[in-house]
């Protein structure tokens, strides 16, 4: 007698689903780091490109232009915002905040997106000017360090303002993520 088998026994499709339930299980916790350190570069590139165009519209206006920065003390309630004027900083924190460059909000917040959810930023609450002629900040002694990092995972990013007005990102050695210089 000759039978051929069509489709599969229930002991391969058994073992099957258990494969690929390990292989899930095994690569649940990769995917959350991935999410997590995405999160943490996209709001720190957020926070990078804030500065930098605060910086091009002082210039590209001729107008000193303010930013202020806050934060709560636990870190996972920020904001940054800009203001038209010399040492013109606005209160981000106020609702609604008056942080506006010619009536156009310029704010950047942990409320103001989703993926921010999850991430802290460390800082000294205060403000920067920057100078219209040459886009550095007004006050050579000046500087900003804001460290971007998740609430859950180790990853971390710090976004620094000097006097030139020169944004940089770099990571701390112990919080490494690949794709950043490692803060010196």
């Amino acid at each position: 007698m000759n039978f051929k088998q069509r489709g599969v026994t229930f002991v391969e499709l058994v073992t099957s689903v258990a494969v690929v339930a390990i292989m899930m299980g095994l690569s649940a916790p990769s995917y959350s780091g991935f999410i997590s350190k995405r999160k943490v570069a996209g709001a720190s590139n957020m926070v990078s490109v804030f500065f930098e165009n605060i910086k091009m519209e002082s210039i590209k206006r001729s107008e000193f232009v303010t930013i202020s920065f806050k934060s709560e003390d636990d870190g996972n309630s920020w904001c940054i915002g800009a203001a038209s004027g010399k040492d013109a900083p606005c209160d981000c924190m106020d609702a609604p905040a008056q942080c506006t460059i010619d009536s156009q909000p310029a704010l950047l917040s942990s409320q103001t997106f989703q993926d921010f959810s999850e991430i802290q930023a460390s800082f000294v609450d205060g403000s920067v000017t920057f100078d219209p002629v040459r886009g550095i900040l007004a006050d050579p002694s000046d500087s900003v360090s804001i460290d971007v990092k998740h609430v859950n995972h180790d990853y971390s990013v710090n976004v620094t303002v000097n006097a030139t007005g020169s944004v940089r990102k770099c990571t701390p050695s112990d919080h490494k993520l690949v794709g950043y210089v490692t803060c010196s």
